[in-house]
């Protein structure tokens, strides 16, 4: 299993904060994870600079949320939610260029937030610069959590052999088969996570 570092006070916030924190493998960097919104954030070309800033060659969102409208989230699953999303990503990938892959976090409280909903996207923007980042903790919601190890086989079958999964995040309590042939993120500042240099 290959881990992959990052900086040691790196904690994925739950509103986006703008940082940028750059992913390290065997001294290489890896990519990059933007904290910023991919749904609303009009400052996409700004990452074009992040990027290139570091050489990297993968480039992590870490939040797709659904707009606001009236001061209330409209809902994730919305046409309007999810057209602007897909209208989004074709904006950032042409920002990037062409040398560089677009990785989605999908979570619960984002538009991409479970099976249906990331393969719809994948369907629909069928490139290869574009993937996923694997968080299967993120993914299930607190209704979900008495059956956490079913989801758990579900998230592996469907997504983790997917060729446009590109990374796992291990928050500690994944089984240790899970996904074994891909990259893994420890992040630390969660329950059960691991730094390791």
């Amino acid at each position: 299993m290959v881990t992959l570092t990052t900086q040691p006070d790196f904690v994925l916030s739950t509103s986006p904060t703008g940082r940028s924190v750059t992913l390290m493998h065997d001294g290489n960097v890896w990519g990059v994870i933007v904290d910023s919104d991919i749904a609303t954030d009009p400052g996409s070309p700004e990452v074009a600079r992040v990027i290139g800033g570091v050489g990297a060659t993968r480039l992590v969102v870490a939040h797709a949320r659904p707009t606001m409208e009236e001061g209330r989230a409209t809902l994730s699953w919305t046409r309007s939610s999810v057209e602007g999303l897909h209208a989004a990503c074709r904006r950032w990938l042409s920002v990037i260029g062409p040398g560089v892959t677009l990785l989605l976090w999908p979570r619960a409280d984002q538009i991409v937030s479970d099976i249906p909903s990331v393969w719809s996207l994948l369907r629909t923007l069928e490139t290869e610069r574009l993937g996923l980042v694997l968080d299967p903790d993120s993914m299930i919601t607190e209704s979900m959590r008495e059956y956490r190890t079913e989801h758990l086989e579900r998230f592996g079958e469907s997504l983790a052999s997917q060729p446009r999964t590109a990374l796992v995040v291990d928050r500690g309590n994944l089984p240790s088969d899970f996904a074994a042939h891909l990259p893994r993120l420890r992040q630390p500042g969660v329950s059960g996570g691991v730094h390791r240099t």
